[in-house]
């Protein structure tokens, strides 16, 4: 069933995926340098592409919290864990404050807990010997529960909260309940004290990765075995509404449609909290209402360069906002996202699961590497949203 697949025009047709936006995709897929291009219908293979290459692991990065975050549903599933809403000071002393006392799991799930963090990769934090030891000292810069801030730093807690429960690390303990019933190969990083690297670095092969998204599609489920009950998994995906996209717990949701607006309420909004000036002046080019995420993306590379994403965090973060609103409308999908291109997309009602790699080049530019319309190329396989 994962094997390697070319799959005839007529046959597709059959499925009802449209063969030339398939042929589309693929194409958009080559010329983003894409390494590993993988569709599944109904349980069954439709396209995998490996552009020449083979098949092979890649480093998933940011896409690492999503599949960890399987661990956390089995926990609970099995009863090993009570309910999301445990505070965090239950199992770490260091929580034990007044200011920390409120952070419970779900907060952590759903990057709300107000603890401090910078957006990506935290330099100081990264070369830390502790990972988890540098989580735990991370003082609280916002009232917890009230900020949607994503943080490398606090994901690393999930690894310690794993071994405390189970007493395994949760390399081991995810291998033992999940990966061997779906014969899943993962290599994991480690810190310098020799703890799991939770928040990036996880590498597996498209075709075990394309698993995961087939066990969510399938509510925890493997050949007749129910690994994670339906409802720890429904929970993970339920909508946690923030100021700028839907999101889980550590897993992106995709809405059947998003706006992005940039225009004065919006850069008002930013003078008044102290954005610099001359940022918004710049800004000023990037105005209008953009229908997806793909032309937003090219106006802000018109207008900022390939950094842009250093520079709009450098510039807001500290503010806590963002140049655009956005305007969603129902939740369709899930999505694990690597940052720079790497993703799992779910669309449970279709029973589609897409997988789209690459290795993060030395000279990595957004607008050719990041395929930020692959979510939509997918979509147009079987007309969803349309």
């Amino acid at each position: 069933m994962w094997g390697l697949v070319v799959v005839a025009a007529n046959t597709l047709q059959a499925q009802g995926i449209d063969s030339t936006a398939l042929q589309s995709l693929q194409n958009a897929a080559a010329n983003s340098q894409s390494q590993a291009l993988l569709v599944y219908y109904q349980n069954q293979p439709v396209c995998e592409n490996y552009f020449g290459g083979s098949p092979r692991k890649f480093d998933l990065r940011f896409i690492t919290p999503s599949v960890a975050s399987l661990a956390i549903a089995h926990l609970l599933s099995s009863g090993k864990l009570p309910d999301w809403n445990v505070p965090l000071s239950k199992y770490f002393p260091a929580f034990n404050t007044p200011e920390k006392q409120a952070i419970t799991l779900d907060l952590l799930l759903k990057h709300q807990t107000g603890l401090q963090a910078v957006s990506y990769e935290d330099a100081d934090f990264a070369q830390a010997p502790d990972y988890v030891e540098a989580a735990l000292q991370a003082p609280v810069a916002r009232t917890p529960g009230t900020y949607f801030s994503y943080n490398n730093k606090t994901l690393q807690l999930l690894a310690a909260l794993v071994l405390q429960i189970s007493g395994q690390p949760i390399d081991q303990y995810l291998q033992q309940h999940l990966f061997s019933k779906l014969a899943i190969d993962a290599t994991w990083q480690h810190d310098q004290v020799g703890q799991v690297v939770v928040y990036t670095g996880l590498q597996m092969t498209a075709t075990d990765l394309a698993k995961i998204g087939q066990l969510i599609l399938q509510k925890g489920e493997w050949n007749g075995q129910s690994l994670i009950a339906p409802i720890w998994i429904e929970a993970l995906m339920e909508n946690h509404p923030n100021d700028y996209l839907p999101y889980g717990m550590l897993w992106w949701l995709i809405p059947a449609k998003t706006r992005l607006i940039v225009d004065e309420p919006q850069l008002k909004q930013l003078a008044t909290a102290g954005a610099n000036a001359d940022f918004l002046e710049k800004a000023k080019g990037v105005m209008g209402v953009y229908e997806n995420q793909k032309t937003y993306i090219e106006a802000l590379v018109a207008v900022f360069g390939q950094n842009y994403m250093q520079t709009l965090s450098a510039e807001l973060s500290p503010l806590g906002l963002h140049l655009s609103r956005k305007v969603f409308d129902d939740i369709i999908g899930y999505k694990a996202d690597g940052y720079t291109g790497q993703y799992l997309i779910v669309y449970p009602q279709q029973q589609l699961v897409a997988v789209r790699l690459l290795d993060s080049p030395p000279n990595y530019q957004a607008d050719l590497h990041k395929m930020v319309n692959f979510e939509i190329m997918v979509q147009a396989l079987l007309k969803i949203n349309r």
